[in-house]
């Protein structure tokens, strides 16, 4: 099968993967808000934060809400095209915690989420939409955007 690139996963690819964008939607997944907090979390200069949160809520992943009404302050929060990104996200943490930690694998790399529903931890596993079983990426083949079939 050969596929081609779509001028829309460029895009999302060139916003998302500058760097600081991910870890400032990871911070705010995580509840940091404002500003000054992002900026201390992540140890980023005012300008390139500012950049980024620009760029992440002119794409629809954040929107900005003033807090207060005597100065300009505003929190951040995300839309629900940024918690789109909360599977992409874990995954990423994850593999980090696995293949990139010292000792091969690191419990403060990973992105601990838990289910509001029930209140017991979740993953960002792949999971069958027919039959809610798990998916294991080694197999699962690709679909090509014009078969419809999802079968390889």
């Amino acid at each position: 099968m050969s596929s081609q690139v779509t001028p829309q996963f460029v895009d999302a690819l060139d916003v998302l993967c500058e760097r600081w964008s991910l870890l400032i939607v990871r911070e705010v997944l995580q509840g940091v808000h404002r500003f000054g907090q992002l900026q201390r979390a992540l140890g980023v200069s005012r300008n390139v934060l500012t950049d980024r949160l620009r760029k992440l809520e002119a794409l629809g992943v954040l929107e900005r809400r003033r807090y207060r009404d005597d100065v300009p302050w505003y929190d951040y929060c995300l839309t629900d095209r940024g918690l789109e990104l909360c599977p992409a996200i874990i995954a990423v943490s994850n593999w980090a915690s696995e293949h990139l930690a010292s000792d091969g694998g690191d419990e403060q790399l990973t992105l601990r989420v838990r289910h509001r529903a029930c209140g017991r931890e979740a993953d960002g596993q792949l999971v069958c939409i027919e039959c809610g079983l798990p998916v294991d990426p080694r197999n699962i083949i690709a679909v090509a955007p014009d078969d419809s079939r999802g079968q390889g």
